[in-house]
């Protein structure tokens, strides 16, 4: 039971029921995110 309740606090806020414009303002910042993560690595 717990590790259902974690999974679901983790899932909930990852797909969120939310209308494609506001995806678009969360993908964004999200791949850019990543890309700098990767940078921060590389060095």
């Amino acid at each position: 039971l717990l590790s259902n309740v974690n999974i679901n606090m983790i899932l909930e806020p990852v797909t969120p029921p939310t209308p494609p414009v506001e995806y678009g303002t969360i993908a964004i910042p999200a791949i850019l995110g990543i890309i700098v993560m990767l940078a921060v690595l590389r060095l």
